[in-house]
């Protein structure tokens, strides 16, 4: 049924819409493919962001389905559960019918406190009815939200690299109002894994190895202050591409290569032409550091895990043939005996 634009009340808080003239043009070009929800008080329960671009076309009605009993929400909940299931759904729209159903589950249930994007009952309860695990609906439950205030996020082609793009903007908002604190001192031993910028963008289907925190290119990389004693040995990870640049960033930082350990993994991963099952660290020092590495091989053999992170035998290796102050640059979680540096740690 019609209804005048007029009765519709929003009792909602106003928040952010993101690029509504975009989503205007977009239903003046296809036309309202899904109404608005209300329930008998004429009160809007789903469909603020299609209210705010109709109300920009200046309409005087539109569609809207009127839930009046709990039964109504049951039923249109069902259908928007079928459509998530049945229908090759954009990225964009299955995360916005995630949002509605929550927002269904919020008329019949009342808003949920446990988790701002709608509590573990409701992503439980949706996971259920759209046959999705609960991880994707939390996601998309987050995406929906993200997509209010980064509009330019609708424009990723998938879901992964949404996601992969929102961590990136979060991370810079959170670097700027937080950056993180300076090394105090000097040290005597460094291990550093600088964000080393990768070619190309993120695809999951092709470029998964383009890594999702914010990166460095070699002239930045360069310009990295390294709190280094006179006498430190440095040991820095370099990705097999960017090994010719490692040299560069070297000479620049004052320090000499001695060699290059191979990190040999147990599984193969990602990676371009062919896919990496190792990572290289090369060995550097400045001024007469002491050193014990007469036992020491150039190859490692250890488990690959997450993104980044380095093996434990590699640390301890460290800890035999280096002695003296350490400091993990960019590290990624935090470790008896060391001192850590970067946002991506882990306490």
């Amino acid at each position: 049924m019609k209804i005048n634009l007029s009765k519709i009340k929003e009792t909602q808080p106003l928040r952010e819409h993101g690029n509504i003239k975009e989503f205007a043009d977009n239903i003046q070009k296809e036309g309202l493919l899904q109404p608005l929800v209300i329930n008998q008080n004429d009160e809007l329960v789903c469909g603020r962001r299609r209210l705010e671009a109709i109300k920009l076309l200046g309409w005087e009605e539109v569609e809207v389905y009127c839930i009046n009993t709990d039964d109504d929400i049951d039923k249109l909940s069902k259908a928007i559960a079928e459509n998530v299931m049945r229908k090759q759904l954009a990225w964009q729209e299955e995360v916005k019918a995630n949002e509605e159903l929550e927002q269904l589950r919020i008329a019949k249930y009342g808003k949920p406190t446990t988790c701002p994007t709608g509590g573990q009952a409701s992503i439980r309860a949706i996971a259920k009815e759209t046959k999705q695990s609960k991880s994707t609906v939390a996601n998309n439950l987050q995406l929906a939200k993200a997509l209010k205030k980064y509009p330019k996020l609708e424009k990723i082609k998938t879901k992964q690299g949404a996601l992969r793009e929102l961590k990136l903007i979060k991370q810079k908002e959170r670097l700027k109002k937080n950056p993180p604190e300076t090394p105090k001192g000097l040290y005597d031993v460094i291990v550093i894994d600088p964000p080393w910028e990768m070619e190309g963008k993120y695809n999951p289907q092709g470029r998964r190895g383009i890594p999702p925190y914010l990166t460095m290119n070699i002239e930045q990389i360069k310009t990295i202050k390294l709190p280094a004693n006179k006498d430190c040995i440095l040991w820095l990870w370099v990705t097999n591409r960017k090994m010719k640049y490692a040299f560069e960033i070297l000479e620049t930082w004052g320090f000499e290569e001695r060699n290059i350990l191979t990190w040999v993994k147990d599984t193969f991963g990602v990676g371009d032409w062919l896919r990496g099952q190792t990572e290289h660290c090369i060995l550097a020092i400045k001024g007469k550091p002491i050193f014990d590495g007469k036992s020491t091989t150039t190859v490692l053999y250890g488990k690959r895990t997450k993104h980044s992170k380095k093996p434990d035998k590699f640390y301890q290796l460290v800890k035999k043939t280096c002695f003296g102050r350490k400091i993990d640059y960019f590290a990624t979680e935090k470790r008896k005996g060391w001192d850590v540096f970067g946002d991506e740690v882990k306490y």
